[in-house]
């Protein structure tokens, strides 16, 4: 017993070659139309809802993680305002630290240069006191407490 698949492609052959007739061309092509199975058409309406299901489920995760991500810039966003604010906050401090120790530091300098005017005229004071005793010749010489001892124990001898 031959099969169908091999007396059609048998049969095939021979129309091929010239040698079989018109009929039995027509006869094997239906006999090879008929072994094959039946294909099934797809379910374009099954397929298109599948398709769509899956767009949407992707969609979904898109947003959501659009979502997550603007979240995390906003929280990102809050913590460098926070930042900027603690780091400005800290220059205005050391701003007005320098503002006071610059203060301070004009204080002292005017204390330290009442000071000095204060000692260069209590320094002149006792050298135009000096310079006004009968035994002072001139100011490089000058030598009063000596001379004034020396005349002490001249007298007491």
């Amino acid at each position: 017993m031959f099969s169908v698949k091999k007396l059609t492609a048998a049969i095939l052959l021979a129309s091929m070659a010239g040698t079989a007739s018109a009929d039995q061309t027509v006869e094997a092509t239906a006999a090879d139309v008929a072994a094959k199975p039946v294909v099934e058409m797809p379910d374009f309406e099954a397929i298109r809802k599948q398709s769509e299901a899956r767009r949407a489920a992707l969609k979904a995760e898109m947003e959501s993680r659009v979502a997550a991500h603007k979240a995390e810039m906003d929280k990102l966003t809050a913590e460098h305002e926070t930042v900027v604010a603690v780091d400005s906050s800290i220059e205005e401090f050391r701003k007005q630290m320098d503002a006071e120790r610059e203060a301070m530091r004009a204080e002292m300098d005017a204390k330290r240069a009442a000071r000095q005017a204060e000692s260069d005229k209590r320094r002149a004071a006792r050298d135009a006191e000096i310079a006004q005793r009968p035994s002072c010749r001139s100011r490089q010489a000058c030598n009063c407490r000596a001379a004034s001892r020396a005349e002490i124990f001249r007298r007491d001898w």
